[in-house]
């Protein structure tokens, strides 16, 4: 099955309504990436605050063009059964990658945050939790304040604070067409 924005607007709700129950206040939403907007945008209206992009995490040593090209191009035409072995060898290679966020710019807006209430940190998958942990430090060394995680879907054992969907296979995510 794959996820479209559209498609996945009543979970996106669920996960509010679910913050809303916990008693949970965002006064920044925080995308990570620059293809999840729409996520970022629908959590920033739910809770009436501002929005802004981070950067994606460096993981080192990978052949970044490569696989661009096999995100875009490769994987929308391959058969579930070669996807499923693709996607088993790819978290293999991606639990021992190295991620970093160094000499990564960050936004005005989060050097600026001064509420007092955490900053919602958003992805479309979490997998290691490498990047959320990347940026929950970054973020708690930068403006001292605390993150809460949402992740559409859960590709590994990491667990995020809200999420929509557990289980799924990386290549069920990759083309969330958002």
């Amino acid at each position: 099955m794959r996820l479209t924005f559209e498609g996945i607007q009543g979970n996106l709700n669920e996960a509010y309504l679910k913050m809303l129950s916990d008693d949970r206040k965002v006064g920044l939403v925080a995308y990570v990436g620059n293809t999840i907007k729409p996520l970022g945008d629908y959590f920033a209206n739910a809770f009436g605050c501002d929005v802004i992009s981070l950067h994606s995490t460096t993981t080192i040593k990978k052949n970044r063009p490569l696989m661009k090209i096999l995100n875009s191009c490769i994987y929308p035409v391959l058969p579930e059964p070669v996807l499923r072995k693709i996607s088993s060898y790819y978290k293999k290679r991606y639990m021992k990658s190295e991620r970093s966020i160094e000499n990564v710019p960050i936004d005005e807006k989060l050097l600026k945050y001064d509420k007092n209430f955490p900053i919602l940190l958003v992805d479309d998958n979490v997998f290691t939790g490498k990047t959320f942990e990347l940026w929950r430090q970054r973020i708690k060394e930068t403006t001292g304040k605390d993150t809460v995680t949402f992740s559409v879907t859960v590709t590994g054992l990491y667990m995020p604070d809200y999420h929509c969907y557990e289980g799924w296979h990386p290549f069920e995510w990759r083309h969330i067409g958002i």
